[in-house]
């Protein structure tokens, strides 16, 4: 029983927010929803410069971790672990960064 109250008050609460927002709304629903809609814009814009900069972050740590690896590998010491170290943190980034780049590439 007590619940059903809680349902009719909150049901009544929203009812009555739709009502006085309509009625004491400054804009027409034209211009609000025009608003919005370039406030979603600005806001994906926004999402979109973060993500490419999010990427070529990610670029730039991979060329280097790739140098590194190269460099270290060449080195001579320990070639034969150096190229098995290579290949396991070849596939480290590979499995770390590529659910990444396919989010990535789904949105743009």
């Amino acid at each position: 029983m007590n619940s059903k109250k809680v349902l009719t008050g909150v049901l009544a609460g929203v009812a009555t927010g739709a009502i006085f927002g309509v009625l004491f709304a400054p804009h027409k629903g034209k211009s609000i929803f025009k608003m919005i809609l370039d406030k979603g814009e600005s806001y994906l814009s926004n999402i979109e410069y973060i993500m490419n900069e999010y990427v070529s972050t990610i670029n730039q740590k991979m060329e280097n971790l790739k140098s590194d690896i190269t460099d270290k590998s060449s080195n001579g010491k320990n070639k034969d672990r150096g190229f098995e170290r290579s290949n396991q943190r070849k596939n480290q980034v590979i499995y770390i960064f590529a659910p990444i780049l396919h989010i990535i590439c789904l949105f743009s």
